[in-house]
């Protein structure tokens, strides 16, 4: 029985989802495309983002040529999680949709420098550096779960989640000095 094929890898990209594109396909013309993660794949990017799970993910990709090599991708990942509330604990479902935008670059250039020993500056404060083509090749896989990890909440929260301070007794002050006082009246200070 023969094995089935999987994607390539682009050597230095590691992860759950891996889905590269040779950007030789986008270099005359743009190129739209979706990718989406079948059972497998889901259940890898769960574990490798610690979520309960993923039941759907999918990304949408528009790739076209820019100068000096470089090339753009916009497009949008969206995908359904399954969270854990930091109120109560329960786990929740909720959708995400994160709009993605993101140049890449000859790994060279990448790297920090542009060939031929020289180094490329951005005066640009808002501009993110490139990430680099390996190989030839875009791991779009590896870009949908960066843009997914962003547009998760670090403190996702349940709708109808609330949380509720403890009562405290009546008359009781809540302040640490007050608690200070209690222990060092009752060791007999003043």
């Amino acid at each position: 029985m023969k094995k089935k094929d999987k994607p390539v890898e682009p050597a230095g990209r590691s992860g759950p989802w891996p889905a590269p594109f040779a950007v030789d396909r986008a270099r005359d013309r743009k190129v739209a495309l979706r990718i989406e993660a079948d059972a497998e794949t889901r259940a890898a990017v769960a574990r490798f983002l610690g979520l309960p799970g993923v039941s759907a993910l999918a990304a949408e990709f528009e790739i076209a040529a820019a100068t000096r090599g470089r090339f753009e991708v916009r497009g949008v990942v969206s995908a359904r999680v399954t969270q854990t509330c930091v109120v109560s604990l329960d786990d929740f479902e909720s959708d995400v949709e994160e709009p993605v935008e993101a140049v890449f670059a000859p790994l060279e250039e990448a790297q920090g420098g542009a060939g031929k020993g020289q180094v490329t500056v951005s005066l640009d404060a808002d501009s993110d550096p490139p990430d680099a083509i390996v190989n030839g090749a875009i791991d779009l896989g590896a870009l949908a779960v960066e843009f997914l990890t962003l547009a998760l909440d670090p403190y996702p929260r349940k709708p109808d989640a609330a949380f509720e301070a403890a009562d405290d007794a009546p008359g009781d002050d809540p302040s640490p000095f007050a608690a200070l006082a209690a222990l060092k009246k009752d060791k007999g200070g003043k």
